[in-house]
């Protein structure tokens, strides 16, 4: 068989695609029809080839085809999992024995891969010596094999850590028993980790720093998956190891950045050691966010790290500038931004927490004041070579320039940071900026500190607006630079358009004098030679400046997001004006609409986000008559949101079109019965459903506002036509769910998952007086992921379909306990069983918000009435979540202060917000009378305050 398979793998190097597919489909026939020696010929190859493309290839298929099978097949040998026959075992040693060979980094990432799915169904019942024996081979071989071995390691982590739905019950398995040996080997790789710091210190090779690099992993991925326990539970020996490793690698943190910023040092050993810094990085960044209450024993020390860290970039150094890698800089500005907005971490008042004892320690008045600083002067302010390019490039630039993300840029992620220190501490980051502004009365000419103040300055209006007398700054400072024509000056004018358009409040307050100063500088930028045609109108005539202004724009610019920023300008303060503006806003929209059809160069899409801003806020001012521009603004917003037709474009404009429809359906005149302008709106509603269908939609919670106020504006007119599509889109939100998935991503549905529920409940109230059975497929769907929940951390979120279904149980009781019946895979009782007990011990415990106590509270309460078993046995913990509720209703207050306007005049008829404490009253006495059941008898289960709550009610 062995040539054969040379044969076919040779033929899958070749450049023909049909002869390449053709031998792939003979392997897999291979692979079916005689698996286990199949598997073992492969292995032969990778070991005795001496052609290193056939090696490769073996390697590649070998992983491939064992990987298919576990995830198709949910095993990789295809026999009997608890047969451990000698064939299967001879492919499981010879696959460790290819370990200790000296591999390329390609093959051997396929071995890896190979074993980590091996491993995910055979370990440890069929393989329990695999990490012994990976261990053993690591201790007894050079070099390369432990870096191979690390390498296996990582990826069977990864296996683990990653929520593949495929083999869940091996993979939890798995990681249980990892966890059996998990101390034993936490200790074994810290103990690496020592000793080879130890060698970096004295003499750093590639060698050594790839091996540190891969037990670094290994110890984060030990942590990040939850392989190793206790490590948040201050005292533990866990954690204490964890302290002990983390203390180890930040002193040695330091030598890592020598090796980074040595001259003349390799390449490969700078990257090795930057790989290091930033893997740690990464996973300090990613712990704090997943796990900040896990993460607490080590905030303090973090805090003083990454200070220090962030402290270091930029330092003169023995032969050059002291630089942190740009990844590593990125975790550490991103450290402090998660910090200061992890709910976790907030002081509450008159409770001292111990999160708030260690962040009122670090964050005194000098280390604020040192770490806005430290933002702004080394990551903030621009570069010489950055200054340059927008001398030659402004417009390539500013495009760079915006679509910076803060999870990979420096100077993105400091502007976050920046912000969120500005909101804890204003007075401090004030006294950063004035001296910032007193520094350029000496150094007016210094055009990076210019650049940044005025950058600073633009973010800062809420916080600094009555710190600064913008008459005062405009006349002085910003006048003067925004009519210098010097080239090197153009990002300086970008600063003060930021400026006046954040500002724009303060500008119309300016005397009228100032006031018209402040727009003709403005429109100057629009003429090439700035300082020339400058206008000169009445002061009582402000406004036509603005529509001036656009019309110049028009015709005049030439640069695209100078002219978008302009717009912002224009418009922003256009808003402010309000109805004053009225009389010019058909020029405005009309010149708008020659700027989008006219404007054809590269950064059209910037100009046309700022075309959409612009409407945006010219419908804010025109209000309900924004109807009469119809006809220009929906076909805008078609071809904007066209990701079949115009994908390019729809790639940049969808987030703004989707904008603008909001704000037309917000200010669209109040509905009475259907008309030419609802048809107009409802002709548009296809197209929501379909990006709502695209896998690649990002903007949902736009959308999903946007489906509100189509159906809590035109309600059960808007329901007789687009019913169906509606629950279309709510039941592939809910189909994202995983009941068993702990991530980030499944927490980041949480707002759809709320509003999707807020569309399911207002359906429910508008047709509780027609035909309700329409909602059936949405409730049973509902109920079947409640019903299958077993992450905890799921339970919040979870927690707004037990009420949707709690107000479901009010309204329609018997359909509500139909549904149960039709659950596959379980029978109706079980089902209900499994329900009521999800409800009462998991997401119970997890709900936190007033309106949704009062709903699971009658909700619960409803079911009384239901002669169940299952009641009658969760009784006593039903009377006590009830008992536990009723002063938080009492105290409540109205269940709709959080509804907008349409959706309190639907939620106002909703019978479920009305019900008053006598209904769960009536419910307990209905209970009690049909069980036989005395007062004394149903109180003697409960605490003093439970029982004292319950006979509250009947007071």
């Amino acid at each position: 068989m062995q040539g054969q398979v040379e044969q076919l793998l040779l033929r899958t190097l070749t450049p023909s695609s049909a002869v390449v597919k053709e031998a792939e489909g003979h392997l897999e026939a291979l692979f079916h029809s005689q698996r286990l020696p199949f598997l073992f010929v492969l292995l032969s190859i990778v070991d005795t080839s001496t052609d290193s493309s056939s090696s490769l290839s073996a390697a590649i298929v070998f992983k491939n085809l064992i990987q298919k099978a576990t995830r198709e097949q949910g095993h990789w040998s295809a026999t009997d999992v608890t047969d451990q026959n000698q064939e299967v075992k001879r492919i499981r040693d010879y696959t460790l024995h290819l370990i200790k060979k000296q591999n390329s980094d390609a093959i051997n990432n396929a071995l890896s891969t190979g074993i980590s799915f091996m491993a995910k169904t055979d370990y440890p019942s069929l393989w329990p010596s695999l990490i012994h024996s990976l261990m053993d081979i690591s201790n007894q071989g050079p070099l390369y094999v432990k870096y191979q071995v690390y390498s296996v390691m990582q990826s069977i982590l990864r296996i683990m850590k990653s929520r593949e739905v495929e083999g869940r019950k091996a993979l939890s398995k798995l990681i249980l028993n990892a966890r059996q040996i998990s101390p034993q080997l936490f200790s074994t790789f810290f103990q690496e980790v020592v000793g080879l710091l130890q060698l970096v210190n004295s003499s750093p090779t590639l060698e050594h720093l790839m091996i540190l690099s891969s037990c670094q992993k290994i110890i984060q991925k030990m942590i990040s998956s939850h392989i190793i326990t206790d490590v948040g539970t201050e005292g533990s020996p866990t954690q204490q190891m964890a302290s002990q490793w983390i203390a180890t690698v930040n002193a040695a943190i330091p030598q890592l950045l020598n090796i980074y910023n040595a001259e003349g040092g390799s390449d490969e050993l700078k990257n090795a050691a930057m790989e290091t810094c930033d893997s740690y990085g990464n996973f300090i960044d990613n712990y704090i966010q997943k796990d900040p209450d896990e993460f607490l024993p080590y905030l303090s020390v973090f805090l003083e790290f990454f200070y220090v860290v962030l402290q270091s970039q930029g330092s003169p150094g023995a032969n050059r500038i002291f630089q942190i890698p740009k990844r590593t800089v990125v975790c550490a500005i991103n450290f402090y931004h998660e910090v200061l907005t992890c709910p976790s971490y907030r002081s509450k008042p008159n409770k001292p927490t111990r999160p708030a004892e260690i962040m009122n320690q670090f964050f005194t008045n000098e280390r604020v004041f040192g770490l806005v600083g430290t933002l702004i002067n080394k990551f903030m302010v621009l570069s010489e070579e950055e200054m340059e390019e927008w001398e030659d490039d402004p417009e390539g630039f500013a495009n760079v320039d915006i679509k910076m993300d803060y999870g990979s840029n420096p100077k993105s992620a400091s502007d976050v940071a920046y912000s969120t220190l500005l909101r804890k501490f204003p007075e401090i980051v004030w006294q950063v900026l004035n001296n910032m502004l007193e520094t350029l009365k000496t150094q007016g000419d210094n055009l990076l500190l210019k650049e940044v103040t005025y950058w600073c300055i633009s973010m800062s209006y809420h916080e600094i607006k009555d710190k600064i007398d913008f008459r005062s700054l405009f006349t002085e400072r910003l006048r003067q630079d925004i009519l210098n024509p010097d080239v090197r000056y153009k990002t300086v004018r970008r600063r003060i358009c930021q400026i006046v358009e954040n500002w724009s409040t303060s500008v119309t307050q300016l005397d009228s004098t100032t006031r018209t100063e402040v727009f003709e500088s403005m429109l100057c930028l629009l003429s090439p030679q700035f300082m020339s045609n400058q206008v000169t109108i009445d002061n009582d005539y402000v406004v036509r400046f603005l529509v001036f202004g656009i019309i110049r724009l028009v015709e005049a610019s030439t640069e695209a997001y100078t002219s978008s920023q302009l717009l912002e300008v224009i418009s922003d303060i256009a808003l402010v004006f309000g109805d004053k503006m009225k009389p010019y806003i058909h020029s405005i929209i009309t010149s708008m609409l020659s700027l989008w059809k006219g404007y054809n160069k590269g950064n059209a899409p910037v100009l046309k986000q700022a075309v959409f801003s612009c409407w945006k806020k010219i419908v804010q001012v025109l209000k309900e008559e924004s109807h009469l521009y119809f006809h220009l603004f929906i076909p805008a917003i078609m071809y904007a949101t066209d990701v079949e037709k115009n994908p390019d474009d729809a790639l940049f404009l969808t987030k703004d079109a989707l904008m603008l429809w909001l704000e037309i359906l917000k200010k669209s005149p109040k509905f009475t019965a259907p008309d030419d302008d609802y048809r107009k709106l409802m002709d548009m509603f296809p197209r929501i459903v379909s990006l709502f269908q695209s896998v690649q939609f990002e903007h949902t919670f736009t959308g999903y506002t946007i489906l509100s106020h189509y159906l809590f504006g035109y309600r059960q007119y808007f329901l007789q036509e687009q019913a169906q599509s509606l629950i279309s889109v709510i039941a592939i939100t809910f189909s994202t769910i995983d009941p068993n998935e702990n991530s980030g991503r499944m927490k980041a549905c949480r707002t759809d998952i709320a509003l999707a529920t807020k569309l399911v409940d207002g359906m429910c109230i508008i047709l509780s007086n027609y035909d309700i059975s329409i909602l059936e497929p949405l409730y049973l769907q509902m109920i079947s992921l409640v019903v299958s929940l077993n992450s905890e951390e799921l339970c919040e979120m979870l927690s707004f379909l037990v009420a949707s279904l709690a107000r479901f149980s009010i309204v329609d009781q018997q359909r509500f306990l139909t549904l149960f019946g039709r659950i596959s895979g379980i029978q109706a009782a079980d089902a209900f069983e499994r329900y009521i007990s999800v409800w009462l011990s998991k997401i119970w415990t997890a709900v936190m918000d007033d309106d949704l106590i009062r709903l699971y509270t009658f909700g619960i309460s409803s079911l009384l009435s239901v002669d169940s078993a299952t009641i009658h046995n969760h009784f006593p913990t039903i009377l006590s979540s009830i008992a536990m509720a009723i002063p938080t209703i009492r105290s409540s207050g109205d269940a709709n202060q959080y509804l907008s306007d349409i959706e309190s005049e639907v939620f106002a008829a909703d019978k479920v917000a009305q019900l008053p404490l006598s209904f769960i009253s009536t419910k307990i006495t209905d209970y009690t009378n049909r069980r036989g059941l005395s007062p004394q008898q149903i109180l003697s289960s409960l605490d003093p305050i439970a029982s004292s709550n319950i006979q509250s009610l009947f007071r």
